[in-house]
């Protein structure tokens, strides 16, 4: 019972092994003091949703710091939420070029996920950059599998060749 008592977050339950009652518990305060939880992505999402992108933002450090392992920066998991969530309607540049091609300069990926923003809010000249700049990475994107590679290559390609009809 000790141990529960001193380690646990929610009073004696360990919810930090449980991401869903972790979430909720945070949520709702249930989190003893003393206890830091650090952010994760589905936090960190919430957190954009609830408080904006500057809150969400100014969190990112601190939260990659006092979890290095989380799911916090794994770019995977930021492109689902991100490319067809509510957040894309009012997609600030700032957010997307500070949390994706900051943290992934050389991912072909995430510049041709930046066109694809930009284009989706009516932004064709910097989609256009972006796509550019995407396929300039893609051949030297280790972390794409071939078939990645030809997926971003076409995406920017057409992606391009839209934006250059209008």
């Amino acid at each position: 019972m000790k141990c529960h008592s001193a380690n646990a977050a929610v009073e004696n339950t360990f919810v930090q092994f449980y991401p869903t009652l972790l979430d909720f518990s945070v949520e709702k305060g249930l989190i003893k003091p003393g206890v830091h939880i650090p952010l994760n992505q589905s936090r960190f999402e919430k957190l954009i949703v609830n408080s904006g992108w500057d809150k969400a933002e100014a969190a990112l450090p601190r939260g990659r710091k006092l979890n290095p392992e989380s799911d916090l920066m794994d770019m995977q998991l930021w492109r689902i939420p991100l490319a067809r969530s509510h957040m894309t309607r009012r997609w600030p540049k700032r957010f997307r070029v500070t949390l994706m091609t900051k943290e992934y300069p050389t991912s072909a990926q995430a510049y041709d996920d930046l066109g694809e923003g930009y284009k989706m809010n009516s932004q064709p000249q910097p989609a256009i950059e972006a796509s550019q700049k995407a396929l300039s990475l893609v051949d030297s994107d280790g972390k794409l599998s071939a078939d990645d590679k030809k997926q971003v290559r076409d995406s920017a390609e057409k992606r391009i060749a839209e934006l250059n009809k209008k």
